[in-house]
C-alpha cells in the first residue's frame, strides 16, 4: 500500500516547540537541502512519516513524487516497481526493518549502484525510511543487513515521544484541536484548568497520534 504527497491534508504538519523537537526540526531542514538518505526513527505515533514528507517538500526532488511504502511483506517486484518507476522523487519506506532478507538484498543493488553514479543529483529515487526498532540491534542480531543499515542510516533523525517532550502537549491540544474541529465541523474543544494539568501529566504511550485521537473524541462528543 502506497499513498502520494498530494493524498494527505496540506494542513497536516510535523509540530513541536520544544527544545529535543526544535534541534529535530533544524536537523531535518539541513539534511533536507542534500540528496542524502535518511533514517528517521522514533515509536510509534510520534510522526515519523510527516517529518519524512517534510524533509521531501523542502528538498532539491520537491517536484517529483513522494511515494511511501509499506515494507512488512512487500514483495521484491514490488519494490522494484517502485525504485524503477518513481522518477526521480522520494521513496520513504515505512517500517523499514520489516523487509525480507531478499527485498533487503534486492535495495542494497539499487543503493550501490545508484550511488557509484557520478550523476549530480544521483540517478533513481531519494530514499528515506523509517522504524520503530532499533535497526542496529536488528543488524546485531543478524535480522538486517549491515551494508544496506549503512546505505540508509546516512543521516539518522530520531523523534523523541512526546513524554518526554511535555512543553508541546498544550500547544499540540490547541493546533490539533481546532483542525479536528474544523474537520469535523464542530466547536473547538475547551479543557479546564485541572483537566490540563492532568493531560500535561499523563505518559501518552500512543503519542502525538493518540493526542490527536482525543482531540477528535473530544470534538465528536462534547
Amino acid at each position: 500500500m502506497s499513498t502520494s504527497l498530494g493524498q494527505r491534508p496540506v494542513t497536516q504538519r510535523i509540530l513541536g516547540e520544544s527544545p529535543a523537537m526544535r534541534r529535530v526540526l533544524a536537523a531535518a531542514r539541513m539534511v533536507a537541502a542534500t540528496d542524502a538518505n535518511v533514517l528517521v526513527i522514533g515509536e510509534d505515533g510520534t510522526g515519523r512519516q510527516l517529518l519524512a514528507r517534510e524533509i521531501h517538500r523542502l528538498g532539491p526532488r520537491s517536484d517529483a513524487a513522494c511515494v511511501a511504502v509499506a515494507c512488512a511483506g512487500l514483495p521484491e517486484d514490488g519494490l522494484r516497481r517502485y525504485l524503477d518507476g518513481n522518477g526521480g522523487g522520494t521513496l520513504i519506506l515505512t517500517e523499514v526493518a520489516e523487509l525480507s532478507a531478499e527485498v533487503q538484498a534486492l535495495l542494497q543493488r539499487y543503493l550501490t549502484a545508484w550511488e557509484a553514479s557520478r550523476a549530480v543529483p544521483r540517478p533513481g529515487a531519494r530514499v528515506i525510511a523509517t522504524t520503530s526498532r532499533d535497526l542496529a540491534a536488528e543488524v546485531g542480531l543478524g535480522a538486517f543487513r549491515r551494508d544496506l543499515y549503512y546505505r540508509l542510516c546516512v543521516v539518522p533523525l530520531e523523534l523523541p515521544p512526546l513524554r518526554d517532550r511535555p512543553g508541546d502537549i498544550l500547544p499540540l491540544l490547541e493546533e490539533i484541536g481546532a483542525r479536528v474541529a474544523q474537520a469535523q465541523r464542530q466547536r473547538v474543544p475547551r479543557y479546564t484548568a485541572m483537566a490540563l494539568r492532568l493531560l500535561r501529566r499523563y505518559t501518552w504511550p500512543g503519542n502525538v497520534r493518540e493526542l490527536r485521537n482525543l482531540c477528535e473524541r473530544m470534538a465528536i462528543l462534547f
